[in-house]
């Protein structure tokens, strides 16, 4: 039996303890990551893949599902971990491999970690790419999420810069943001997202936002809330 890579994601130091212990005592896995919120888990996976993440929902700053959303894709498989069990409908939404309510037993995480093991077994379905309906006056394109360029929330609606053209779109940049592979944008901005692939400059300023420079000649700056957001994009953090 291959080795089980696994990464637990919970603000509650206990209940990361408790997940720990309980790894330690099954053969074949390994507990590669162990993180107090979402974004230590993002820069974790990203210098150390897992085959899955146990991951809390209720966390101070981006809750589990935010992070989800952000993982690289093709995401590692999730088993949601949390103190309550109205939030299962909505795990399974987004595919969840299983939900479990704290307090987790040894015998209920050991069925867990077999149906992971049959979820990884099983080949995933060719996928794709995924695509947004993006109006250009009368006219509707279909944009390869991973072609848009920059997102730039303007009052309620978004201006979305892809394939050398502008398009509308009536969405919160939430929502926008939830759509995205978080391993090739960030959000450097309340108001701004980045394909990082994109900047070709970024210059520190006395204030401690950054100025981006994008290949097309734009020029974006960065928020100081966003800053470490940013510096971990670039591989500075």
């Amino acid at each position: 039996m291959s080795v089980l890579r696994v990464a637990i994601a919970d603000d509650e130091p206990m209940a990361r303890l408790r997940l720990q212990r309980l790894f330690a005592t099954l053969p074949d896995v390994d507990v590669v990551a162990t993180c107090a919120n979402a974004e230590e888990l993002l820069q974790a996976l990203r210098a150390q893949p897992a085959d899955a993440v146990f991951l809390d929902i209720e966390m101070p700053g981006r809750d589990g599902f935010a992070a989800w959303h952000a993982l690289a894709v093709p995401r590692p498989r999730v088993v949601f971990v949390t103190a309550y069990a109205e939030f299962a409908a909505r795990a399974f939404d987004i595919d969840a491999c299983d939900y479990l309510v704290k307090p987790v037993g040894r015998d209920r995480l050991e069925k867990a970690l077999q149906r992971l093991r049959r979820d990884l077994a099983t080949p995933p379905p060719v996928v794709a790419p995924r695509r947004i309906a993006l109006s250009i006056g009368r006219r509707v394109r279909l944009v390869d999420l991973d072609a848009i360029e920059h997102v730039v929330a303007q009052a309620n609606y978004l201006e979305i810069h892809a394939q050398s053209r502008c398009f509308v779109l009536r969405r919160p940049i939430s929502w926008m943001e939830s759509q995205l592979d978080g391993a090739r944008f960030a959000r450097v901005h309340r108001s701004h997202i980045v394909r990082m692939d994109t900047v070709e400059q970024v210059e520190p300023l006395p204030s401690g936002r950054y100025r981006l420079r994008l290949k097309d000649g734009r020029v974006l700056f960065s928020s100081r809330s966003y800053r470490d957001a940013l510096r971990r994009s670039l591989g500075l953090a």
